[in-house]
């Protein structure tokens, strides 16, 4: 495996891990206006293109390539 491939998932990984650490941090202090899914909730019914736009980027991610 080259770097070219190793690096992404180290970066994806760690996205993940922190979000994940955000919120339990934000939710158990009683921030919960603080956690991702509250912003990208209150976001979205604001703005309905952020909820598409997140639909289209997993449809990229998770269609098959090959």
């Amino acid at each position: 495996m080259t770097n070219w491939e190793i690096v992404p998932k180290i970066i994806i990984w760690a996205f993940i891990l922190v979000v994940f650490i955000w919120d339990v941090i934000a939710n158990s202090s009683g921030h919960h206006e603080a956690t991702v899914s509250y912003v990208l909730l209150t976001t979205s019914q604001k703005h309905p293109v952020v909820a598409f736009l997140f639909g289209l980027l997993a449809g990229h991610a998770f269609w098959p390539n090959k």
